[in-house]
């Protein structure tokens, strides 16, 4: 049973009659029920009146609701001031009951909150007490928003005691990398090749699966958060084109029926963290960054992705002397400002509206057809997990889906192409601005920052380093193993007319300052954009309707 916009609508309207019949009554003093004045109590007076255990009883309720950490601990002070200050002047009653409506219809329109259900009990008993020293419409009304109060928080109980919270445990994070994969012997051997990897017995091979479970049940966790990346299912190529991975999946369903044995629930969650492995994250296969047109090989010797251990050509950094430039595993967040993921990221969810050029020529029907980067890349996310919903729809120990972990934005909504914010983005290790990244994966040298661990603060700038590209990391169209509509070998964002090189102060330049917060195509009035409404709840919607 849900709760109704109409009765929310009446509570406060009651409350509303109720404080404008309580202000029309400024006029004259308020009265007992049995007709006699009620006592005028100025603030230096001993004596008792019949208003005080009332007005002291509801401070005494408010100083303990000020403690939980109920969203109404706020009114509740501001109630608890009113009714110290009740206690001081003359007209106290009728502040009193004023501030006790407020707070109250406050109240009915919380979440069910048990600990505080007898404090909402000890208002509502000192307030309709209070009310005898007023008149008979504001009694009538009063005791209307009460009884509607007390409804109205029976259908939150209700509604709270559906949702399910189980205890619940994420498996082991290094199941988003592959069991079998060629690795490199050292940084600058050739690339390995993305397609050929296997993911079965991730996160742990299926002899193994009952100790854990059953170790899992006995700790009282009953939810299970499963992580499977886009790159697990679709390594081979783009769905529909190419199949899933059958073998991963037969090992999915031999997993959740074991699940199913000890009682427990899984959700799936579809993983990423900075886009792709191939950019020193999980998520997306690699497929994905030749279709937009980047060399997975040269994506660390351009600084275009924290890729230290994946081959293909060497970073070449030259500090000034005497500095050093650690790195390791907490370098990782600092990928996400780097120009590959950050324009994979973009292009996924805003491809239509910032890379309209970027189209992938696809075969329909026999039949050549351009289909923008964004809708390419989305149809084969949303297949491929659909197709593994279809194939573990029968296993009861499935509970949902997870549709992405940790969307990014990318570009979009750039803070500045000149720095990133210091209080969301981690500087650390190389550190290139959005337009620095732009012109190293264009293969023009740049002087970059290199951030170090600091206290008290996340991180310092050390010094500035020289890195020169042999290369750019963009694909030659010729050679390029996905046909597209690029008009250029180089960066997309250059051919979009984002920036420019200016060959003069061999420096790169910015040519509209707002092109990833706007809609940059003609016709739409450089219309302001926003990340969720424009972008992520579309492809929420398109999902759901696959």
């Amino acid at each position: 049973m849900r709760r109704s916009e109409q009765h929310e609508s009446e509570i406060a309207r009651l409350a509303d009659k109720i404080t404008r019949a309580i202000d029309a009554d400024t006029s004259h003093s308020l009265e007992h029920k049995d007709g006699s004045e009620s006592p005028s109590v100025a603030a230096n007076t001993s004596t008792p009146t019949p208003v005080e255990p009332h007005t002291r009883n509801l401070r005494l309720a408010l100083e303990q609701l000020e403690h939980t950490t109920d969203p109404a601990s706020e009114l509740a002070q501001q109630l608890s001031a009113a009714v110290r200050l009740a206690e001081e002047v003359n007209n106290g009653l009728r502040r009193t009951i004023r501030a006790s409506l407020e707070v109250r219809m406050s109240l009915a329109l919380q979440p069910a909150y048990e600990p505080m259900e007898g404090l909402v009990d000890t208002l509502d008993t000192n307030l309709s007490d209070l009310l005898k020293y007023s008149d008979d419409h504001v009694r009538s009304l009063t005791d209307t928003l009460i009884a509607l109060g007390k409804e109205e928080r029976a259908l939150r109980r209700q509604e709270a005691a559906r949702m399910v919270s189980p205890p619940r445990a994420a498996v082991n994070a290094r199941h988003t990398l592959p069991v079998s994969s060629p690795r490199p012997s050292s940084a600058g051997d050739p690339y390995v090749d993305h397609t050929q990897v296997s993911f079965v017995d991730r996160p742990f091979p299926l002899a193994e699966a009952r100790e854990h479970f059953a170790r899992l049940k006995q700790w009282g966790l009953t939810l299970v958060r499963l992580l499977v990346t886009w790159e697990a299912l679709s390594h081979a190529g783009p769905c529909p084109a190419y199949d899933i991975d059958a073998d991963y999946v037969a090992y999915l369903q031999a997993l959740f029926a074991i699940m199913d044995e000890f009682g427990l629930k899984c959700i799936v969650c579809a993983h990423q963290d900075v886009w792709s492995r191939l950019c020193g994250g999980s998520g997306a296969p690699g497929w994905t960054l030749v279709a937009a047109g980047l060399d997975p090989r040269r994506l660390n010797a351009t600084a275009t992705a924290l890729v230290p251990d994946a081959g293909g050509e060497a970073l070449t950094s030259m500090p000034p002397a005497g500095k050093e430039e650690p790195t390791g595993p907490f370098n990782w967040p600092s990928g996400y400002q780097k120009m590959a993921p950050a324009t994979m990221a973009t292009l996924f969810w805003g491809g239509k509206t910032f890379a309209p050029n970027l189209c992938i020529t696809t075969d329909h029907a026999g039949r050549a057809q351009p289909e923008n980067i964004q809708d390419f890349l989305q149809a084969s996310y949303i297949e491929a997990f659909a197709q593994l919903a279809e194939a573990l729809r029968s296993c009861r120990a499935l509970a949902g889906f997870d549709l992405m972990n940790e969307p990014h934005r990318g570009y979009i909504n750039l803070y500045s192409f000149d720095g990133w914010c210091y209080e969301t983005d981690l500087h650390i290790g190389h550190y290139p601005s959005a337009l620095e990244s732009l012109a190293l994966g264009d293969g023009y040298a740049q002087d970059i920052p290199f951030y170090v661990k600091s206290w008290p603060f996340p991180s310092r700038m050390s010094h500035r380093t020289h890195i020169a590209p042999k290369s750019r990391v963009w694909i030659d169209r010729a050679t390029a193993p996905f046909p597209s509509t690029r008009r250029s070998d180089g960066c997309v964002w250059r051919e979009h007319g984002v920036w420019a090189w200016n060959e003069k102060s061999q420096k790169p330049v910015v040519l509209q300052a707002d092109y990833f917060s706007v809609d940059p195509r003609p016709g739409q009035g450089r219309r302001r954009v926003e990340f969720y409404r424009d972008f992520y709840a579309p492809f929420i919607q398109a999902f759901a309707e696959r």
